[in-house]
């Protein structure tokens, strides 16, 4: 490569600072002798993150800028901890000093360069969790788990219950009312069903009952009533609490597929 190029080229990288190798030690400090950043633009769910905090323990330490000596990483944990100690409420994971000082777990070992570069950091180390984001069907399917085996499974965690249904219901194909199409979705595992046999008059006593429920909880099918007569029962007997029943395998499979009738329509389920 001709010099002239390779000096250009040379000069074209950005001249980034370079931090020296970092030796982080962790320490236990005083609560009301850290100090925050001088500039934060982050917003913070308190009462989020002392649920977590109330759930977990406290599991992550914050983070010093030694130039400094202010947090670079940690506000929200740090307000959420000031708050719980206004109220007098220890949680797990901070110690306490022989004269009952609160001590918060702190890495040191960390400098910025200057306050640009600090500044940069501060909002790297948000940005870049948000940028991420999530596997949604993983990260439902996950959910759903928890959910279906553990009590109040999602306090804590940033999800709420709303949050997870719209997530499943993101994930469940929209295959319509075609009869064909509903059974194809149905071969493939796409969608299963639950099938209930009625007597001719309990039928048309039921299916305006059901139609009532749909409307009240604002759904408009009646898989979805199903599911909000499942859950107001469970709430008001307390079942979420309770352990689950194991399910068969052809439980697990789902009902078979209802017969077609005469003129090759699929039986109508409730």
């Amino acid at each position: 490569m001709p010099a002239a190029a390779a000096a250009a080229k040379k000069k074209s990288k950005p001249n980034l600072p370079r931090t020296a190798h970092i030796q982080h030690r962790l320490e236990w400090q005083p609560i009301s002798e850290i100090q925050k950043a001088v500039r934060n633009p982050k917003k913070h769910s308190i009462p989020e993150i002392r649920e977590s905090i109330a759930r977990f323990g406290f599991t992550e330490p914050v983070l010093l800028d030694e130039r400094t000596g202010r947090l670079i990483a940690g506000h929200g944990r740090l307000e959420t901890l000031l708050q719980m100690h206004a109220e007098g409420i220890l949680p797990k994971g901070i110690k306490q000093s022989p004269k009952g000082e609160w001590l918060v777990p702190v890495i040191h070992g960390w400098a910025s360069k200057n306050d640009y570069e600090a500044n940069a950091y501060l909002v790297a180390s948000n940005r870049l969790v948000e940028r991420g984001g999530w596997h949604t069907e993983d990260l439902a399917g996950l959910l759903n788990e928890l959910r279906a085996n553990i009590p109040a499974s999602l306090v804590g965690i940033g999800f709420d219950e709303k949050e997870l249904d719209a997530m499943v219901k993101q994930l469940t194909p929209d295959v319509g009312p075609d009869p064909e199409q509903r059974f194809e979705a149905y071969q493939e595992g796409a969608i299963k069903q639950i099938v209930l046999y009625f007597e001719g008059a309990q039928y048309d006593g039921i299916m305006p009952r059901l139609k009532r429920v749909a409307q009240h909880a604002n759904v408009d099918n009646n898989s979805e009533a199903f599911l909000a007569m499942l859950e107001r029962y469970e709430e008001t007997y307390e079942l979420a609490t309770q352990p689950l029943p194991e399910l068969t395998a052809e439980e697990k499979a789902g009902a078979p597929a209802a017969p077609a009738d005469d003129d090759g329509e699929w039986a109508e389920d409730v």
